[in-house]
């Protein structure tokens, strides 16, 4: 057997002088496949055909949409859900805090999909007042803050210099590591594993690659706009270890730009749940997974809620397949459109607005084919349905869909009759005179 162990930029640089038969590997594996829809990855794929291509990830949705499961004939093999490993034991419990942020984050600027991080690192660096609440929240939900190893997330170089420094000088073991002292990794990270370091300040890119089984605090010092990175961030603290009872997370929570997203991230630590995120947040979480916490401060509770509900009234369609496609994954309760409603509060004009629930299902995967009927459907409750509050008219279409549009009409009292025709003209509004209602 041979084995080759490579980077993807590795394999694709050399990909053209190799000459390797497409066939040349038996077996391939790629790791952090949530990638795989990259075009650095699609040479590789797209060029090789093994016997078997495995894919590992721990986050398998993305919010592009994009599936990762094209390469793997569109099934999953096997997956273990984050609420699953943490109740059955497989993961350290998390305590997440949710901590007023002392800045406004909606006077940020956004773009593509981002705060704008030179004006983060403006507002962070040399801000001793954040700093302070910073400092505080330690000694309030820390037990001991000069016996921990966390990992602080920071938006550049400028920001987690800066925090090293005030951490520092208030007598904490802190260090920096970001792309310019990379070739410190090793040496920082065992640092950090003996506690020569309470306080590691790193930047987004080392999202990836950390194994610190050790980790007990994680510090997000930045919003960190991707629920993937914020997945992974997260994650840095969830691997157990000798003596390790569980992780702290401490979120700084400010008032966001309506384009941040929080419910993501809430669902993540929820795991799967019948009820929305709202309901959840509104009754203390209830459903968390065994052994784990979310404590929101009063603010920052509102600051979220806020942003949640906002968010809910500008799901785009993408979005909102998205949504459908997962639901199962995320959720204790089978798919349908009233439990899709009731745990994202979609107002059903945002659904019916040029498509049907079963387009929906369709467009998602989950149906084979679609109904004759969308456009007709469609239209008559965006423009009738949705606007009618006739609870007998609505039950009586109820009662024809479950007789699968199967009737006599002769068998008919007056008033169904006349509900009959209502219901014909709801759905072909130009079919213009017939001759027979039957």
């Amino acid at each position: 057997y041979e084995y080759v162990f490579a980077s993807k930029d590795t394999l694709n640089n050399r990909l053209d002088t190799l000459q390797l038969p497409a066939d040349y590997y038996d077996y391939m594996v790629i790791d952090e496949v949530h990638h795989v829809t990259a075009s650095s990855y699609r040479k590789i794929l797209d060029y090789f055909t093994p016997k078997v291509l495995l894919g590992l990830t721990a986050t398998p949705e993305r919010m592009d949409g994009e599936d990762i499961t094209q390469d793997f004939d569109g099934t999953i093999s096997a997956e273990i859900r984050l609420d699953d490993a943490l109740n059955k034991g497989l993961l350290a419990p998390f305590c997440y805090y949710g901590i007023t942020d002392s800045v406004d984050y909606s006077e940020v600027s956004w773009d593509r999909g981002h705060y704008v991080a030179s004006e983060l690192s403006r507002i962070y660096s040399y801000n001793d007042s954040r700093t302070a609440v910073i400092l505080q929240s330690l000694q309030k939900y820390l037990t001991n803050i000069r016996n921990v190893r966390a990992l602080c997330f920071c938006v550049d170089q400028q920001h987690a210099k800066y925090m090293a420094s005030k951490f520092t000088l208030c007598g904490l073991k802190a260090d920096v590591l970001t792309s310019e002292n990379a070739q410190m990794r090793t040496v920082l990270y065992n640092g950090l594993r003996r506690k020569e370091i309470n306080y590691l300040f790193v930047v987004d890119m080392f999202n990836e690659g950390i194994d610190i089984p050790e980790v007990d605090t994680i510090l997000f010092l930045r919003p960190t706009e991707s629920i993937t990175v914020f997945i992974q961030q997260f994650g840095r603290g969830l691997r157990k270890a000798e003596g390790k009872t569980h992780v702290d997370i401490l979120d700084y929570v400010g008032n966001s730009r309506a384009e941040f997203n929080y419910a993501d991230r809430m669902r993540v630590m929820l795991g799967r749940t019948s009820m929305s995120v709202i309901e959840e947040m509104e009754r203390g979480c209830p459903h968390l997974p065994l052994g784990c916490r979310i404590i929101l401060e009063p603010k920052a509770k509102k600051y979220i809620m806020s942003n949640i509900r906002s968010a809910m009234q500008r799901f785009t369609a993408r979005k909102v397949i998205t949504l459908v496609q997962n639901f199962e994954r995320n959720h204790s309760v089978p798919l349908s459109l009233a439990s899709f409603v009731r745990i994202y509060q979609l107002p059903l004009d945002k659904i019916y607005k040029g498509r049907t629930w079963n387009q929906l299902l369709y467009e998602a995967g989950l149906r084979p084919e679609q109904s004759g009927y969308n456009e007709e459907l469609s239209r008559a409750v965006f423009r009738k349905w949705l606007a009618t509050d006739s609870h007998s008219y609505l039950s009586f279409i109820e009662r024809l869909a479950g007789l699968s549009f199967k009737v006599k009409v002769s068998e008919m009292n007056v008033l169904d009759q006349k509900r009959l025709l209502m219901f014909y003209y709801d759905m072909f509004e130009n079919a213009g005179r017939f001759d027979s209602l039957q």
